[in-house]
């Protein structure tokens, strides 16, 4: 337990949260949810993480700094990222990128 603790700080210190660990979620922002949410899924160890639209209630600014967080600490810990997203700047930041148009997989978009 203390261990878990231990990681779980850690995290919270990683994502900028530190002392948010007893915080209900109707005392954060919505950038605070959304990075609680990115330490609560990568706490797990995954294999794999699944982002729908990661950055999409974010400023730019905000949503680049978690981007980069989360693909540095999921390389850290061999953990693949799967977005899903518009954002152009997010995509160009992916090392590989599949496309949907229509409802099927194309090369370009």
């Amino acid at each position: 337990r203390r261990e878990q603790e231990k990681r779980i700080g850690r995290l919270l210190a990683d994502f900028g949260m530190s002392g948010y660990d007893r915080a209900l979620p109707g005392e954060l922002s919505a950038g605070e949810a959304q990075r609680i949410a990115f330490a609560r899924a990568i706490a797990h160890s995954p294999k794999i993480l699944l982002a729908d639209e990661p950055t999409a209630s974010l400023d730019s600014v905000t949503g680049l700094q978690l981007i980069e967080l989360i693909f540095s600490l999921c390389a850290e810990q061999q953990v693949t990222v799967v977005i899903a997203s518009h954002d152009p700047e997010l995509l160009a930041m992916a090392q590989n990128r599949l496309y949907l148009k229509d409802g099927r997989m194309v090369t370009e978009l």
